[in-house]
């Protein structure tokens, strides 16, 4: 009833606005869409850095645009792949097929990557696993192919998936050459612009670097100390505090990818493509969709608390600043509109969470092994799994029937024998997931994370606090329902958007339908998110 009653408003404050009519003759539409997505960003970073951003970069953007300060993702799978897929689809991964940066395929009986075709030295990125059209290959179809799309992001998928179908480029960067990329599913030779900006070796500048806090250490008080132990140990140093040197690394033009330089160059590059597309000087909107990835890298090795990452995110800041300016003088201001959003959050190093008294802790190998030892106990010795993650197990159906077993019921023990695991808190089985619409919450975030054809045999969420897939005591992760998980910032700015913010719950499913709306396009495929009204109230 709660659905149907904000969906009846939304339709009726569209109807006696006339979004739907105006936004078809095409007033107000922007000459270029920037999609920026920020890997990890939880939305408390808003709050928590904001007395340190400039005037120009975030708070330009939070004080001049929207923000929808209670917009989470509505699925359990909250990583990049499927991020970057359901902000730009309006849809969930039961529906656009991305559900997670990997998985175990059933055809072929082994592990497939979200973007990469094929196997070896005949393998390619394409989006070809991606099942329905973004908001990006609409604005393609609907100008029949006129209007540019170039994507962009140091990780394959977040450019990949970004840029849809048939895009004018994406692009990513090579950690063995130190370039920016493509594959020939998206064009058979690079851009001359692109050409040129690789020969100017940035990144060997950036990876010879050495990474100091922009500010005064002491000053950092929205942060732990530098020196703790609940960060990875990088670049051969002995704590992990600064400064860091990266030239002392044996590969630096990769591990650079997980300091803020990376953010700069990539930047760099989205400048580079704004003049050599001329995005946003012909006839039809262009889109320029940037996925910033080392956010996600260096969060994961410092976790949330640390001053490396407020130190990312100050120097973020100073990117979007640069970006919007020359968005100014390029395409001038009030000719473009910006969203900004990311593709999930993280939890607090779940070691720091326990020492200060807080709910946390880790996957135990040992103890799971525990289910393996009850199955055998009831089936018998055998191989009854053909894949095993902690959060997502596929059984051997095959097996299962020649056995003379009933799947649903070896589903149904197998998640109760999960459940008695001490770090897991739910257990959800695919034939309870496929036979009915849930109700519970965490079980309907399960659900939209759900592919008939994709998902596994049995899935758990692990307690709030804890991680999965973690050898040590530190670092962090995310994959869960959890609210550090899911609440990521929606923010937009520029063309047609009112000044103001909100705290109505929204979905990242709603982001693609607002974009196109205020385009004048036709949703994507497959969306579900409802266009923010927020962002109407003007026509």
């Amino acid at each position: 009833m709660k659905i149907l009653k904000t969906t009846l408003l939304v339709v009726l404050l569209m109807v006696t606005s006339g979004i739907g009519v105006r936004a078809q003759q095409g007033q107000d539409k922007p000459k270029l869409v920037v999609g920026i997505v920020v890997d990890q960003m939880r939305n408390d970073y808003l709050s928590r850095y904001y007395y340190r951003f400039t005037e120009g970069g975030f708070k330009r953007l939070l004080n001049e645009g929207y923000q929808f300060a209670n917009a989470h993702y509505n699925y359990k799978a909250t990583s990049t792949g499927p991020g970057h897929a359901s902000i730009y689809t309006g849809t969930t991964p039961s529906r656009h097929g991305i559900i997670s940066n990997s998985w175990y395929d059933k055809a072929t009986e082994a592990k497939v990557n979200c973007v990469v075709m094929g196997s070896g030295e005949n393998s390619y990125v394409a989006p070809s696993r991606l099942e329905v059209t973004t908001v990006t290959d609409e604005l393609r179809l609907f100008g029949n192919h006129r209007s540019k799309v170039v994507s962009m992001s140091f990780k394959d998928r977040g450019a990949t998936l970004p840029a849809g179908h048939n895009p004018t480029g994406a692009f990513w960067y090579n950690r063995k050459t130190g370039e920016m990329g493509s594959s020939t599913y998206f064009i058979e030779e690079l851009p001359k612009w692109v050409k040129k900006f690789n020969a100017e070796k940035r990144a060997h500048d950036y990876a010879s670097r050495t990474w100091e806090t922009l500010h005064p250490i002491e000053t950092y008080t929205a942060s732990i100390a530098d020196a703790n132990a609940y960060e990875k140990i990088k670049w051969g140093k002995k704590e992990a505090a600064f400064p860091y040197d990266l030239s002392n690394d044996q590969e630096p033009l990769n591990r650079f990818t997980g300091t803020p330089f990376a953010n700069q160059m990539l930047t760099d590059f989205a400048l580079a493509a704004l003049e050599g597309e001329q995005l946003g000087k012909g006839q039809q909107t262009d889109f320029l969709a940037i996925s910033y990835s080392s956010t996600d890298i260096a969060g994961h090795a410092m976790a949330p608390r640390a001053v490396e990452m407020e130190d990312m995110y100050l120097r973020l800041d100073l990117d979007i600043k640069r970006l919007l300016d020359r968005l100014d003088a390029q395409v001038g201001k009030g000719n473009y509109m910006v969203f900004l959003s990311a593709d999930h959050g993280a939890v607090d190093n779940p070691k720091y969470l326990s020492d200060n008294r807080y709910p946390g802790g880790r996957f135990q190998r040992e103890t799971a092994m525990q289910v393996y030892e009850k199955v055998a106990a009831k089936y018998g010795k055998a191989d009854w799994f053909k894949s095993v993650s902690v959060h997502e197990i596929y059984l051997d159906r095959e097996l299962i029937a020649e056995k003379g077993l009933d799947l649903e019921e070896f589903q149904d023990f197998l998640a109760s024998a999960l459940l008695e695991l001490p770090f897991v808190s739910e257990a959800f089985t695919a034939t309870e997931l496929r036979k009915r619409n849930q109700t519970e919450a965490f079980a309907q975030m399960m659900q939209r994370s759900y592919h008939s054809k994709r998902s596994g045999d049995v899935f758990t969420i692990m307690k709030s606090g804890y991680l999965h897939g973690q050898h040590d005591d530190r670092g962090t992760s995310h994959g869960t329902p959890y609210n550090y998980d899911t609440h990521i910032p929606i923010l937009f700015y520029g063309s047609g958007i009112p000044a103001g913010s909100s705290v109505r719950k929204v979905s990242i499913t709603d982001i693609a339908p607002t974009v196109s709306m205020k385009l004048g396009i036709p949703l994507p495929s497959a969306a579900t998110g409802l266009p923010l009204y927020e962002l109407f109230k003007n026509l």
